[in-house]
């Protein structure tokens, strides 16, 4: 079964950055988190998924440049 919530370290590995990394971007809401308890984290796959599909769109290059 697949984990609902990756830990920090878990997100970094799969985005391939720091854990500092991580921590920045969900202070600045870009990748959403949910507290567990007092100072752990958890991220939730489903929603990291979405944010990165949405980067992924947002990057990708109109067809009209593409001809």
């Amino acid at each position: 079964m697949e984990k609902l919530l990756l830990s920090v370290d878990e997100t970094a590995e799969t985005l391939n950055l720091s854990r500092n990394s991580v921590y920045e971007l969900i202070r600045q809401g870009r990748i959403p988190a949910v507290r567990l308890g007092k100072r752990k984290l958890g991220i939730p796959r489903k929603e990291l998924e979405r944010v990165l599909e949405a980067k992924q769109a947002e990057q990708q290059i109109p067809n009209e440049y593409m001809e």
